[in-house]
C-alpha cells in the first residue's frame, strides 16, 4: 500500500509526543533564562563595588554618602539593574542606610552610606529572597 499522508492516529500520537516534550522542556528552559538573570546581575554587583573602590581610592579613603550617584559618570556611566527574576522588577535603584536598615527587600541595590556604619562603603542587592542556588540575595 502507498500512501501519501499521515493518517488521523499518527498525526494525535506525534502531536502527544511534541506537547509531553515541550511540558519538560519549558520549566528547564525558563530556569536557564533566570539564572542567566541571576548571574547577570552579579555582574553587574561586583561593577559597582569595583566603582567604589575605586572612588574611594581616588577619594582620600572617603566612601560615596549620597546613593552612588556620585559614581556618575567618572566611575560608572549609569547604575546598572539587578534583575532578580523571579521576585522583583529589574531596577537600578539604590536604598541607603546604616547596616541595620539598607536592605528592604524592595528591590534594586542597597548601600551603606552612613559613615559612622563600620561597615560604610558595603553595596548589596536589596532583595531578602533567595536565588536558584539557594543562597539569600542580601548575602552576596
Amino acid at each position: 500500500m502507498n500512501r501519501k499522508a499521515f493518517i488521523a492516529w499518527e498525526l494525535i500520537i506525534m502531536f502527544g509526543l511534541i506537547v509531553v516534550l515541550m511540558a519538560l522542556a519549558i520549566p528547564r528552559f525558563q530556569q536557564i533564562i533566570f539564572k542567566s538573570k541571576e548571574a547577570q546581575t552579579k555582574v553587574n554587583l561586583n561593577q559597582i563595588r569595583e566603582a567604589v573602590i575605586v572612588y574611594y581610592g581616588t577619594n582620600g579613603g572617603k566612601y560615596p554618602e549620597d546613593n552612588l550617584f556620585s559614581l556618575m559618570p567618572k566611575y560608572l556611566s549609569n547604575i546598572p539593574e539587578a534583575n532578580i527574576s523571579k521576585h522583583e522588577k529589574p531596577s537600578n535603584k539604590v536604598h541607603t542606610g546604616n547596616g541595620e536598615t539598607y536592605i528592604d527587600g524592595t528591590g534594586g541595590w542597597g548601600y551603606i552610606n552612613d559613615k559612622q556604619d563600620p561597615n560604610w562603603g558595603k553595596v548589596s542587592v536589596n532583595c531578602t529572597h533567595k536565588d536558584t542556588e539557594g543562597s539569600f540575595w542580601n548575602s552576596y
